[in-house]
């Protein structure tokens, strides 16, 4: 099978590659390379996802459980965000 037209070479980062720019092509791709990293560890240490959360130190929305919430971070004083 042969590919018809013309192959554009990659820049090594596929946000780029998808014409973000450069700082965020480049802010995008160590936040992946970060979150596949953790994702590793987590999986390497068998943590189960509370157990990951309190490793992490994530905030855990009340009344559901030992779930994370997504972009919730710990500050300096922790503090919760209203959505």
């Amino acid at each position: 099978m042969s590919i018809r037209g013309s192959l554009t070479p990659s820049t090594g980062n596929v946000f780029r590659d998808l014409g973000f720019s450069k700082e965020e092509s480049e802010h995008l791709f160590v936040r992946a390379d970060l979150l596949i990293h953790v994702q590793k560890a987590i999986a390497s240490r068998g943590l189960k996802q509370a157990e990951a959360a309190n490793a992490l130190r994530v905030l855990t929305r009340a009344g559901k459980g030992n779930a994370p919430v997504a972009g919730d971070e710990l500050p300096q004083k922790a503090t919760r965000r209203r959505r």
